[in-house]
């Protein structure tokens, strides 16, 4: 029910969790895609009474390949109640501890730093809302997925809004637009002043080329990504993120 969290208390993260599902526990036998049986799971609720977790051991060499192997397991179960409950679920936090140091990993979202809120004196064409309302998708969703598939939408409606605007402005006999694929990210790294130190890592394949150039990169990744995700599949564990 909430998406994000509001600061980093390990002990709380991993001990909460809410749905719209009512609802004492269960218990499940988790299958892979060939129907082999392979974890016994359950699924807990809060003080609320709504499911609030799933839990499941696993035997893996690493926390990475111990989550990958979990996502693997827990998403088919999530989807299957999802679709009978007619209720949308989403994994909100990640908790993996190791039984034998109880070293513990957690991965989650935390809500973001407080803005000030822009002045709106311009107005907007129907093109442009459709590409503000994909970016607001984006910003908004939980899934990296689903992220990337947002902005994608951005990346391709750009491009086909640039070929109409092209078009329109050889009948009126004036020069061409400017492509908005064709600007740049910065040669060096010091000129992403707008991008938090931490998060510059992500940029550093793609200083000095074009937006264009960078859409050709990630194009077959993403689209791999999301038949990957329709399938079943874990995109993760074949393929980088997105």
């Amino acid at each position: 029910m909430s998406s994000v969290t509001t600061s980093l208390d390990f002990d709380a993260i991993a001990a909460g969790g809410d749905s719209l599902l009512q609802g004492s526990g269960l218990h499940v036998q988790l299958e892979s895609s060939d129907g082999h049986s392979l974890h016994a799971a359950r699924i807990v609720p809060n003080r609320s009474g709504r499911l609030a977790q799933i839990r499941l051991t696993v035997t893996a060499d690493d926390f990475s390949s111990a989550e990958n192997e979990a996502f693997d397991a827990v998403m088919p179960t999530l989807s299957r109640i999802a679709f009978q409950a007619d209720t949308p679920l989403e994994v909100t936090a990640i908790s993996l501890t190791e039984r034998a140091t109880q070293t513990r990993q957690l991965r989650t979202t935390l809500v973001g730093a407080v803005h000030p809120a822009p002045e709106i004196a311009e107005t907007t064409t129907p093109e442009l809302r459709m590409f503000l309302a994909a970016y607001r998708e984006g910003l908004n969703g939980n899934s990296p997925l689903y992220q990337a598939l947002s902005f994608y939408k951005i990346l391709e409606g750009a491009t086909k809004f640039h070929t109409n605007r092209v078009r329109a402005a050889k009948k009126r006999g004036e020069a061409a637009p400017a492509d908005p694929m064709a600007r740049q990210i910065p040669v060096d790294p010091d000129g992403l002043a707008d991008v938090t130190m931490w998060s510059r890592g992500n940029f550093t394949p793609y200083l000095g080329k074009s937006f264009a150039e960078i859409r050709d990169a990630v194009t077959d990744t993403i689209r791999h990504e999301e038949l990957a995700s329709l399938s079943g599949a874990d995109p993760s564990a074949s393929s980088p993120a997105a």
